[in-house]
C-alpha cells in the first residue's frame, strides 16, 4: 500500500541508523524515540516520560539503549546530570545500594534475568568472583541496573567485577558507582574498559617505581605530585628515561633532594629536543655541556633555573 505522510504543521526526523535497531528496541525503547524525536532534546523533566506512557526509570533506560546504538549522543555534562540520580540513600553506609538500583524490586530482577541472555549467569558468576553466598534482592537489582539501565555487556559487567575484586575492592557498592563513573567518562565497551585498565596498571606500576626512586615511602603524593605524573604517564616517558631524568637532575650542584618539579622541567626539555630514551639523554648529557676545546658550553643549573622560574610565572 502507498502511503502519504500528513505533515500538518510539524515534522520530525530520525537518524536512519535508528531502523537499523528496531528489532532489538522494545515497545518502550521505541516510545521513547518517537517522544524524543518529537521534543527535539531531552529536557530531564517527567513531562516527556509521561508522553511515552514510561516511567522515569524506563525512560532513563530506554535513552541508554538509543545511545549504544549510535541514535542519540549525550555531552559529558549532561551524562553526569543523569548520574546524581544514582546518589546513595540517606544512609551513608558504603554498602548501601544505589537510588537507582532499588528502583528495580525482586520482580523486575527476575523479569530481566529471564528476557536479558546471560544476566542470571553474570550475577551467579559474579557470586564466584567475589566469594560471597547468594546475593539479597537488594544487590542482585545492582546488576540489573547495570545491564538494564547503563545498557553494560554482562562480559563488560564480569570484567569490572574481577578488575574491582584484584584491587580489594568488593564492595557491591564501589562495582556500581564505580560503573557509573567509568560510563559518564565514555568508557562504555569491553574494548574501551580493557584499554582503560591498562592504562590504570601501566601508571601504578610508574608511579610505585618513581615513588621508590624518589625515597617517598609511604607517604601520600602531593597534588601536584600527582598531577606530574600523570603527565608522565600521558607523555609515555619510560621508567628509564624518567631514571636518567632524576640522575641528571641529582649531579646538579643546585639541587639537595629530589623536586619533581625539577625534573620536570628537564624531562620537557628533552621532549623539546626530541630526546625519547635514556640513551639519547645520555648522549646529549656527554656532549651537549662540552665544546670542541673541552670546556663548558653553557651552566646546566643555570638553565635549568631559569626554566624553574619561567614555570613558576605561568602557574
Amino acid at each position: 500500500m502507498k502511503v502519504r505522510w500528513n505533515y500538518e504543521n510539524a515534522v520530525m526526523t530520525l537518524p536512519a541508523r535508528a531502523a537499523e535497531h528496531v528489532r532489538d528496541a522494545t515497545e518502550t525503547d521505541l516510545r521513547v524515540l518517537l517522544v524524543l524525536a518529537a521534543a527535539g532534546t531531552d529536557d530531564g523533566t517527567e513531562d516527556l516520560a509521561e508522553r511515552a506512557g514510561v516511567t522515569a526509570t524506563e525512560w532513563e533506560s530506554a535513552l541508554s539503549f538509543w545511545r549504544g546504538a549510535g541514535v542519540i549522543a549525550a555531552d559529558k555534562e549532561t551524562r553526569q546530570s543523569r548520574a546524581k540520580k544514582t546518589e546513595k540513600c540517606p544512609s551513608d553506609r558504603d554498602d548501601a545500594p544505589t537510588v537507582s538500583a532499588l528502583a528495580y524490586s525482586g520482580e523486575d530482577v527476575e523479569r530481566l534475568c529471564r528476557e536479558k541472555a546471560g544476566l542470571a549467569d553474570t550475577i551467579a558468576m559474579a557470586q564466584g568472583i567475589l566469594e560471597k553466598g547468594s546475593f539479597t534482592p537488594a544487590e542482585a537489582s545492582i546488576f540489573a541496573y547495570l545491564a538494564d539501565h547503563l545498557r553494560l555487556d554482562c562480559e563488560y559487567i564480569l570484567l569490572l567485577v574481577s578488575h574491582c575484586k584484584e584491587i580489594g575492592k568488593k564492595s557491591l557498592s564501589y562495582i556500581e558507582k564505580t560503573a557509573i563513573s567509568l560510563y559518564d567518562d565514555g568508557i562504555d565497551t569491553v574494548e574501551a574498559l580493557e584499554a582503560h585498565f591498562k592504562r590504570e596498571d601501566e601508571k601504578r606500576s610508574l608511579e610505585y617505581a618513581i615513588r621508590k626512586l624518589f625515597g617517598i615511602g609511604e607517604r601520600a603524593l602531593t597534588a601536584k605530585e600527582k598531577e606530574i605524573v600523570t603527565a608522565w604517564v600521558k607523555e609515555g616517558y619510560s621508567l628509564e628515561l624518567i631514571t636518567e631524568g632524576y640522575e641528571t637532575m641529582m649531579r646538579s650542584k643546585n639541587v639537595t633532594r629530589p623536586s619533581f618539579a625539577y625534573e620536570n622541567k628537564i624531562l620537557e626539555s628533552w621532549k623539546a629536543q626530541g630526546i625519547t630514551t635514556a640513551e639519547a639523554a645520555r648522549e646529549k648529557s656527554a656532549g651537549a655541556g662540552k665544546t670542541g676545546n673541552g670546556a663548558p658550553s653553557f651552566d646546566l643549573d643555570e638553565f635549568f633555573n631559569l626554566a624553574l622560574e619561567r614555570g613558576k610565572k605561568r602557574e
